[in-house]
């Protein structure tokens, strides 16, 4: 873990360093810490790029199209991490294929490309490019710590507020149920159960791992989908 430390605590412009939280000394779960540490930076995502956008109503295709189109592989990338590591005792309890997204990606783009032909072709983004980059710098077997903060911010996020999103989607003309399958977990019974096991296996997970070290990829990744999120509005 001593490389681990060693981490730049500073991305784009953004301290994540906070006092070491090694050892957690009160009774919550490193799931509800994860909760408070990035409840600043949660907010902030709501209300930036494409996402407020979503939010307000008037989201234009293309730039959700865009949108899809640059999360895709990071969802790819991590499924693969997941996929090949599921053997590992500290991954096992978040293997979870019922709620991998690339699939569901793919779907959707595929549709709105078939139904809007003109919007094919999309801009390459640089934030992608990073993200991605990002993902494919993690060693597991020397930082499966990092990959459960990227499992946090994605999948919970799309259990939860994703939920609220699909709804505000769904009213708008362009979208429907055919298009918008990248919220719909079809093999999931329970979202909130679902969600709460997922919780679980972080707290499961934090005598294992150097939690400070959790607490600031989760912030960056924020940063990450942040920064996407302005860039694809940017391009519109």
């Amino acid at each position: 873990m001593a490389l681990e430390l060693q981490e730049n605590h500073r991305i784009n412009g953004f301290s994540t360093f906070h006092p070491s939280v090694n050892n957690l000394t009160d009774d919550r779960g490193l799931s509800s810490v994860l909760k408070h540490h990035t409840k600043q930076i949660h907010t902030e995502a709501e209300r930036s790029g494409i996402i407020k956008t979503i939010i307000r109503g008037n989201v234009k295709l293309q730039s959700y199209l865009l949108w899809l189109q640059s999360m895709q592989p990071i969802y790819e990338k991590m499924e693969m991490l997941l996929e090949e590591n599921r053997h590992l005792i500290y991954l096992s309890d978040f293997y979870h294929p019922e709620m991998f997204r690339a699939h569901s990606l793919a779907t959707d783009i595929d549709q709105i490309i078939s139904t809007y032909p003109d919007l094919e072709n999309c801009s390459e983004l640089n934030v992608k490019n990073e993200y991605l980059g990002r993902l494919n710098e993690i060693d597991i077997s020397k930082q499966f710590s990092l990959l459960i903060a990227h499992i946090y911010v994605r999948y919970l996020g799309d259990l939860s507020g994703g939920q609220i999103i699909e709804k505000i989607l769904s009213k708008q003309q362009e979208f429907s149920k055919d298009n918008l399958s990248f919220y719909k977990f079809a093999n999931i019974v329970d979202l909130n159960v679902f969600k709460n096991t997922i919780r679980g296996a972080i707290d499961n997970a934090a005598i294992h791992v150097n939690t400070q070290l959790i607490l600031d990829e989760a912030l960056r990744v924020f940063r990450y989908n942040i920064n996407l999120s302005k860039e694809v509005m940017g391009s519109d």
